[in-house]
């Protein structure tokens, strides 16, 4: 909304009509983004090739090693979709990093937040790339849960702070 208010402005044409915008359409947006990403779940769980695989492992116990029973869902075409997944929510990022960009100039206070949206966004991104080697170096599933769980919920917290607090 701020984009389109302070777009027009800048424009400044005196043909251009004028258009207000809307709750309904902000909301009509963020369920066409929800769309797709349920379309994506409902999809990549619907195809034949994703199937529940199960492992058993020994886990340490004070009784001695104790089997355990894991289910890992895995696909065939797992880095095809993770590809297309990793793709959509880059575009998304990069058009939070465009509005944020644009609407940078924005001189009244309570509608510029472009810095803290783009501390936001440069949050998520150096987390992701220092999950990657975790990723990729942590075997034990576990430790790689509970240090996944932890980023992710530690991201939130900035990101909720960055955005909530200062109001």
């Amino acid at each position: 909304r701020v984009y389109l208010i302070f777009r027009r402005l800048r424009i400044a044409n005196p043909n251009t009509k004028k258009k207000t915008i809307q709750d309904w359409h902000l909301f009509i947006l963020i369920l066409i983004f929800l769309a797709v990403d349920i379309g994506y779940l409902v999809i990549i769980t619907a195809l034949p090739s994703t199937r529940l695989s199960r492992i058993i492992v020994e886990v340490e116990h004070e009784d001695g090693r104790v089997p355990s029973l894991v289910g890992k869902c895995v696909s065939s075409n797992r880095d095809i979709w993770l590809g297309i997944l990793i793709g959509y929510k880059c575009i998304e990022l990069l058009c939070g990093l465009f509005l944020a960009f644009e609407t940078r100039n924005v001189k009244i206070e309570e509608l510029n937040e472009s810095k803290f949206i783009g501390f936001c966004i440069y949050t998520i991104i150096v987390t992701v790339i220092a999950l990657i080697p975790v990723g990729v170096f942590v075997s034990d599933q576990t430790i790689w849960y509970a240090i996944t769980g932890l980023a992710v919920m530690a991201v939130i917290i900035v990101i909720l702070s960055l955005i909530f607090i200062p109001k």
